[in-house]
This record gives C-alpha cells, sequence and structure tokens, in this order.
C-alpha cells in the first residue's frame, strides 16, 4: 500500500488530539505536557505511523515475516510479532520504526490494523523504559514467571511447554530480564482516550458499524457492552478466564448463558441508533462483571488476576461485591 501524506494529516488531527488538549492544560493519562515535549512526542509518534502503514494491508505483514500470536482480544487486537524483531532493553533505546508487535483486529471479516505495541525486557527491581518523550506512555508488565507459576501451577507439562515458548521467544532471557513493559501505540485507529492508552475504546463501535467519534460521548461501560456484543465477543473475553479459572461446567455455563441473553439485548437495541443502545449496552457490561466475580470462587479470581495484565476492564468487581470462598 502507498504511503499518504493526507492520511498522515488525518492521523496528526486525530489521533494526537488528546495531547493537544494535553498541552492546554487537559492531561494524557494524567500527565501534561509541556510544548517542546509536545512537538516532540508527535515527531516520534509520526515515525511510529510511517514505518507501519504498509502492514495495513496484512499480506504485507505476512510476506515479511510477522506471525500472529494470541487472539482477537476485545479493544486491542490480536498481537503479531517478527522472529526477527528487536530485542529491547534498559540498555537499548526504542527504534520508532521497529515496534515489536502489530495489533490487528477483525471488522466485518476484515483485518484492520489497529496499532502497535513496543516490547522492553525488564528485570525485578528495574523501572518502567523511558520509551517515548515526556510521562504520557504509560507501560504495563508481564511478568513470564509470575504468569507460568499463577496459571499453570497444577499443570505441569503446559507449564514446561510454557517455559519452553518463554526461552525460545526471549532467548535473552537468561540474564534474568523476563518481566515484559509493554506499550501500547494507536497509530492507526484513532484512540479516544489517547495515543498511549491501555484499551482502544473506538474499536467496539468500529465492529458494530458506529461512528467511533461517539465512544467519548460515553462511559466506558458502553464500549465494554458492545465488545460483548460483536461475534464471539463472550468467548474472546470469558473464554480464556474461564479456562485459566478451571471454572466448573455450571460456572461456565452461568457466565456464557448470562453473557449470550445480555448480548443479544444489546444487539436488539442497535438499530434504535447508539443513542438508544448505550444505556442497555453499559447495564450489560456492568451486569456481566456482577455475574462473573459471584460465579467464580477467590481463588480463582486469584488465578486469573496473575494473567490479567492488561487489565480486568470487563471483569471489575460492583462495589461492595466480594467473591465467594
Amino acid at each position: 500500500m502507498r504511503r499518504s501524506g493526507s492520511w498522515l494529516a488525518l492521523f496528526l488531527w486525530s489521533v494526537l488530539n488528546p495531547l493537544n488538549a494535553a498541552a492546554d492544560g487537559g492531561s494524557v493519562a494524567h500527565d501534561p505536557l509541556s510544548a517542546q515535549t509536545l512537538v516532540q512526542t508527535r515527531a516520534e509518534l509520526a515515525l511510529v505511523a510511517e514505518a507501519v502503514e504498509r502492514y495495513r494491508d496484512i499480506a504485507v505483514a505476512k510476506a515479511e515475516g510477522w506471525r500472529a500470536f494470541g487472539g482477537d482480544e476485545p479493544m486491542v487486537g490480536q498481537h503479531w510479532n517478527h522472529p526477527e524483531g528487536p530485542d529491547y532493553t534498559l540498555d537499548t533505546p526504542l527504534d520508532f520504526t521497529r515496534p515489536n508487535n502489530l495489533m490487528y483486529t477483525w471488522i466485518e471479516g476484515e483485518p484492520v490494523l489497529t496499532g502497535v505495541a513496543f516490547v522492553v525486557r525488564v528485570g525485578d527491581g528495574e523501572p518502567m523504559p523511558e520509551g517515548f518523550t515526556g510521562s504520557a506512555d504509560h507501560w504495563h508488565v508481564h511478568d513470564l514467571e509470575t504468569i507460568l507459576a499463577g496459571t499453570l501451577a497444577d499443570r505441569p507439562i503446559l507449564r514446561w511447554l510454557g517455559r519452553r515458548w518463554v526461552d525460545n521467544s526471549f532467548p535473552g532471557g537468561e540474564d534474568g530480564r523476563k518481566r515484559l513493559a509493554m506499550l501500547h501505540v494507536w497509530v492507526t485507529v484513532p484512540n479516544p482516550d489517547g495515543p498511549f492508552a491501555l484499551h482502544n475504546t473506538a474499536l467496539p463501535y468500529l465492529k458494530h458499524g458506529l461512528s467511533p467519534q461517539d465512544a467519548p460521548r460515553f462511559d466506558d461501560a458502553v464500549a465494554r457492552g458492545l465488545a460483548l456484543a460483536v461475534p464471539e465477543g463472550c468467548d474472546n473475553v470469558f473464554g480464556g478466564r474461564l479456562w485459566l479459572a478451571q471454572a466448573t461446567r455450571s460456572q461456565r455455563r452461568r457466565v456464557m448463558d448470562t453473557c449470550a441473553e445480555l448480548s443479544a439485548s444489546i444487539r436488539a437495541a442497535l438499530p434504535g441508533g447508539i443513542d438508544h443502545a448505550a444505556p442497555v449496552a453499559a447495564e450489560a457490561a456492568d451486569r456481566m462483571a456482577g455475574v462473573y466475580w459471584i460465579t467464580l470462587e477467590r481463588a480463582q479470581h486469584d488465578k486469573v488476576a496473575s494473567l490479567s495484565d492488561h487489565g480486568d476492564a470487563f471483569c471489575r468487581p460492583p462495589a461492595g461485591m466480594a467473591p465467594r470462598g
């Protein structure tokens, strides 16, 4: 695909709009930006955007050797990495033209490049990476040892396979740096919460054919409800969690049946427009989180929490509600 100057202009206007707000006294992840920092951050994001423009065509990514891992995570997408990608540590500054991951989501059966992720290996006690200019880029951590210990403690074969995968995927890990600091960067699908937010709440709107410009008008619960109502939405959100929790058949049935019922109610409301569907989606998302929370026991929640490095937006416990057990 050809690079487009007009697309870059749109990128600077829409994706970086939150950065403009920060310079005017607003915030991106609660960090005010000086004018000088703003200019530098824009330049760095533009480098990322230009470097990955050709990957809007997923065939190009495949031809160059990028490969998928994991599923199409709600409000994120599916991560793709390259076997010869960079191995960043705190000793190696980021090359903004070389992200570690591409992220794709499927909209009406077509892959859409949602953004990228940078990954930096850090050791115990080491600080988060400097990353982009300023402090608006808030990194989250995937602690591989904790994940393996917490989720596969009673699954020795899977734990062994997991360790093999870690050793093969991160060969530099012999230096002890097996905690992966990750940063999502939304340079291809504008994010109403800014270019460094953990989730992109515009994606569920796009998947339903709605305008992503509606996303800032509503609470995040609306986006969570819409994400449940897409095809396979319930399985994308809860399937992996229930597997990690080793949920019983009755627990799985209660969670998935409730999710199917609530998802159907959201889809039924959508023909009336987003203003009609939004309260239905928000109520469904909150009710679903409550059902999930009270269905599993505390030990099961603890097991799932060891892997919830992208946060638990879909499963936050309602105020005052404690898990069983």
